[in-house]
């Protein structure tokens, strides 16, 4: 595989993150978090299956492993530390009592999926849920290999059937068996040239792909009727539901896919695409602290709110990046080490 950087991919997680901002801001309309909802994560889990490595993972999946843990935990470790920095006030001040504390901090520390079980660092969940299954996806392609991809999607239609019954388990476990499925569809439509990330055709053969599969998004969202929510473990409160509710997230992603492959070049949603990690990590941080802003001079529109939001989680992930050794574990890089300079042999 190459290793040099695709620009649509990445346009692809800007304009991803920047629906995840948007989706968790306080006031949105119903209808708006509806459809966002509808396939925003599962675009996710499906370019995390889309950029597999298979070959990588059956020759060490030690190695595997290991990386995906620099890349996915370390960062959220790091961030939930930062997000719990107002809670040990809290605690200092006797606000907060040392027993709901600690569970504030276990709950960070192992991925607790819902505001009430840790540091407001709750999107946090998606990188413990996506380390737990490529972990699993690289033990099984040492096993079986390409059997992986099926066994995977019977697990994840499985972990869909059943996803309200799971209880929570540490490292989001429990919805890595419902994303499993659309991480394999993911893979297969990369293993079978499917869609790549590449423009293909005309600009009128774009505009009438983009326009069709959105319409097919749209209808099958509101057929549904049922807002979809990876974290809550809710897809459908019927069987009929909850197929248009797979099928809807799969045309969402789609869609999302030909937008990035469509719109002009942005560095600006490039760049976003390339720092999603601390502008997941802060924004229930920054969403806290917006709303509280805004109420305070009665002027919080969801709107506003989201662009300031953006704004700020934008700025954010800047300062961050340049934050030298701190700045690379929060976004997952891994420090280069330069080795010493041989000495100078001196020449007779």
């Amino acid at each position: 595989m190459s290793t040099e950087r695709n620009p649509e991919i990445d346009l692809f997680r800007g304009l991803g993150i920047l629906l995840v901002v948007l989706g968790h801001t306080a006031g949105l309309p119903e209808e708006v978090h509806r459809y966002v909802y509808s396939f925003h994560m599962p675009a996710f889990f499906f370019l995390s299956g889309y950029l597999f490595q298979i070959d990588k993972a059956q020759r060490s999946p030690g190695s595997f492993t290991n990386g995906k843990f620099q890349r996915l935990i370390i960062p959220a470790w790091c961030m939930g530390a930062v997000c719990g920095l107002g809670f040990i006030a809290k605690l200092l001040l006797h606000r907060l009592t040392l027993t709901a504390f600690l569970g504030l901090a276990w709950g960070t520390a192992v991925g607790f999926p819902r505001a009430d079980g840790n540091f407001l660092s709750t999107p946090l969940w998606f990188l413990f849920c996506l380390f737990s299954l490529e972990t699993a996806a690289a033990c099984l392609a040492r096993v079986i290999g390409q059997a992986m991809v099926p066994m995977l999607m019977v697990i994840g239609a499985a972990g869909i059937v059943g996803a309200a019954h799971l209880p929570f388990i540490p490292f989001d476990l429990d919805i890595a068996t419902s994303a499993a499925f659309f991480f394999a569809i993911g893979h297969v439509v990369r293993r079978r040239r499917w869609f790549d990330f590449h423009e293909n055709g005309s600009a009128v053969r774009r505009v009438i792909l983009i326009f069709s599969v959105a319409m097919v998004w749209a209808v099958l969202t509101n057929r549904s009727g049922d807002a979809l929510n990876m974290s809550d473990s809710i897809y459908g409160s019927t069987p009929v539901k909850r197929t248009l509710d797979v099928a809807a997230a799969l045309a969402g992603t789609l869609m999302l896919g030909h937008l990035s492959v469509a719109l002009p070049d942005s560095r600006l949603l490039r760049w976003l695409g390339t720092h999603t990690l601390p502008i997941l990590g802060f924004n229930y941080l920054v969403n806290a602290t917006v709303v509280h802003l805004l109420d305070a001079v009665h002027a919080n529109h969801w709107l506003l709110s989201f662009v300031i939001q953006a704004t700020l989680l934008a700025a954010i992930a800047w300062a961050i990046d340049r934050m030298g050794v701190a700045g690379d574990l929060i976004n997952g890089r891994r420090r280069q080490v330069r080795s010493a300079k041989p000495a100078r042999v001196s020449q007779t």
